[in-house]
């Protein structure tokens, strides 16, 4: 059974392996947030263009469609970087899917996620 027993370090050999491994997990763990960083810029997939919210446009809130895994911060981090304005507010609004018939075959729209964006007083959006 000698065979599988496991051999002891020497004390010389531990401290150089330590001192390396620090650096090396620092490294590492850095990497992954800068990528999760630029993975999340694109959230705003495109602006709701509907007669609600040109209508919710005179009172500095504007509608955007996003991405299905957008959270506030990441809309509001996204509405500033893009269009130079800082929202006040962000709210989200989930609508699930109609269940449609298809040649008599229950289908579901897509769901989609709407992002209400309100600004303060003198900022404005301009949506092309």
């Amino acid at each position: 059974m000698a065979i599988f027993k496991k051999q002891p370090k020497t004390a010389q050999e531990e401290p150089a392996v330590k001192a390396e491994q620090p650096k090396a997990e620092q490294q590492k763990k850095a990497e992954p947030k800068k990528a999760a960083k630029h993975a999340a810029r694109n959230v705003l997939v495109k602006p709701w263009i509907t007669e609600r919210a040109t209508d919710l446009s005179a009172l500095n809130k504007y509608v955007f469609l996003v991405d299905g895994s957008a959270t506030k911060p990441l809309v509001k981090e996204n509405i500033a970087e893009r269009y130079n304005v800082k929202p006040t507010a962000v709210d989200i609004v989930n609508i699930k899917g109609k269940l449609k018939y298809f040649r008599n075959q229950p289908r579901r729209r897509q769901s989609i996620k709407k992002a209400i964006i309100t600004l303060k007083k003198g900022d404005k959006i301009e949506i092309q």
